[in-house]
């Protein structure tokens, strides 16, 4: 509200989550077929991807694997 980000606050655009449903759905069903296709991120195409995510969220991907 300040110009202050709180922590944890994502780093997405807001959008209109109603007008943009089937955007968000489509999006998610690319997502979910890409990990299918490629769990680890080993493509080259999906080398930016995969420096991003470990970039984003580091340490914790680690935490996916002990469940």
């Amino acid at each position: 509200v300040f110009g202050i980000r709180q922590a944890g606050a994502p780093d997405l655009r807001l959008i209109r989550l109603l007008r943009h449903t089937d955007l968000l759905f489509q999006a998610r069903e690319d997502a979910f077929r890409l990990v299918e296709s490629d769990p680890e991120l080993s493509r080259t195409e999906h080398r930016e991807l995969k420096a991003w995510v470990r970039e984003r969220w580091g340490e914790r991907l680690d935490l996916a694997a002990v469940g």
